[in-house]
């Protein structure tokens, strides 16, 4: 049901499984290799290429508000790792271009996955550019956290911009503090 296709080699050495393993989902490949010990302890690195995040979203039957007017591709690195029951790791994703609410280019979002199962997480972003209607900003970054299906992004900021955003992607509701300095005023109706 989640995947096209899916091959899975796994070698069984001294009580450990050696996992290399490709997964197609919606046409994009995803790969994880790794290892689970005797004790079921989890130590796998997962990756993919020009990942479609709504594809891969329908997939998996997600609901994120707003995503069908997204243009989301990313490529990303996971380490995750488990002993006992959370499972944690780190990531990197990276996209050159797209859409979600804001327009940006050169986005980059790397931290630390506390519960991957419980969905928290807290990274740093840093974008080359993100345009809002009009609105341009430039060398962005900032510390992201994700909860409760909340995406917080603190200390957004430039040498323009000073901001504070909170997101509900499953109701869309945002809280913005921001501080503008050199913000020009402009109307491009007739």
């Amino acid at each position: 049901e989640y995947f096209d296709t899916a091959r899975v080699s796994a070698i069984v050495r001294n009580g450990n499984f050696d996992v290399n393993a490709n997964a197609g989902i919606s046409g994009q490949n995803i790969r994880a290799t790794g290892t689970t010990d005797n004790k079921f302890n989890h130590r796998y690195k997962v990756s993919g290429s020009n990942i479609h995040i709504k594809q891969l979203l329908d997939r998996f039957d997600v609901k994120v508000a707003g995503i069908d007017q997204s243009d989301l591709v990313a490529d990303f690195n996971a380490n995750i790792y488990s002993s006992g029951g959370k499972l944690r790791g780190d990531f990197d994703v990276a996209s050159q271009r797209g859409k979600y609410f804001v327009e940006y280019e050169k986005l980059n979002v790397s931290g630390d996955i506390e519960d991957l199962l419980a969905g928290r997480l807290q990274a740093k972003v840093s974008a080359g550019e993100i345009w809002l209607n009009y609105q341009r900003f430039k060398d962005l970054t900032g510390d992201v956290k994700y909860e409760n299906n909340v995406i917080t992004i603190t200390n957004l900021k430039n040498e323009d911009l000073n901001a504070d955003v909170s997101f509900n992607i499953k109701d869309q509701y945002v809280n913005l503090n921001a501080q503008i300095n050199n913000y020009v005023v402009y109307n491009v109706s007739k």
